[in-house]
């Protein structure tokens, strides 16, 4: 009896160490989660900005047949537009950094993960994480300069006598821009789904697969 008695005991001292080991990693992965709450607000700025680059492109196309006076209020139009993305990218810098913030903090959270399976697991997170919020900062800084050129379009054509040559080169100017900011936008999107990927290891260690 004495034998069971302790076999007993010896289980259960290697269950509660099992359990305990994944404390560290809970809390790791709870900041996580709540970075990654922070990043919600980002779904609703996502259609907002798609539905005024359409409402852009609308008011851009009919430009080519107007009337001078048409022409320069389309541009007033343009310019309030580029000004309403503007800080529509601005509310989502804020969040992308609020975020960060939270992420940054759960790293120091990470020394106290003793499990080398779970440390590699989590060091491998962090480097595809800490390329998102790289890249992301680099996508907001592609986009401002794709709103600063822009104005510089709109601003040109509500001159009196808008030097239609000049206009042309800059709009390509904004088409380029526009060009690589697709190519890097769906670079991100992929990267987005190789940071998932990777959070989903996290959650399986902690459900125990």
């Amino acid at each position: 009896m004495k034998i069971v008695k302790l076999f007993l005991a010896g289980m259960l001292a290697l269950f509660l160490a099992a359990c305990n080991n994944t404390e560290a990693l809970e809390r790791f992965a709870t900041d996580i989660d709540k970075s990654v709450k922070a990043e919600s607000q980002l779904q609703d700025i996502g259609p907002e900005l798609q539905k005024l680059e359409s409402e852009k492109v609308e008011v851009f196309n009919t430009l080519e047949k107007t009337t001078p006076e048409k022409f320069r209020a389309a541009a007033d139009k343009l310019l309030k537009n580029t000004e309403e993305r503007s800080k529509l990218i601005e509310q989502e810098i804020k969040a992308m950094e609020h975020s960060q913030e939270i992420y940054e903090s759960s790293k120091s959270k990470t020394k106290d993960i003793e499990d080398e399976q779970q440390k590699k697991t989590v060091m491998e997170f962090i480097k595809v994480n800490d390329n998102k919020f790289k890249k992301h900062n680099d996508l907001m800084n592609s986009y401002k300069e794709i709103l600063k050129a822009e104005k510089e379009v709109f601003t040109h054509m509500k001159e009196p006598q808008p030097d239609m040559k000049n206009i042309n080169k800059k709009i390509e100017v904004v088409t380029k821009k526009y060009e690589t900011f697709h190519k890097d936008t769906n670079s991100y999107a992929n990267l987005l789904k190789v940071v998932n990927n990777h959070k989903e290891k996290i959650t399986d260690i902690l459900n125990g697969k």
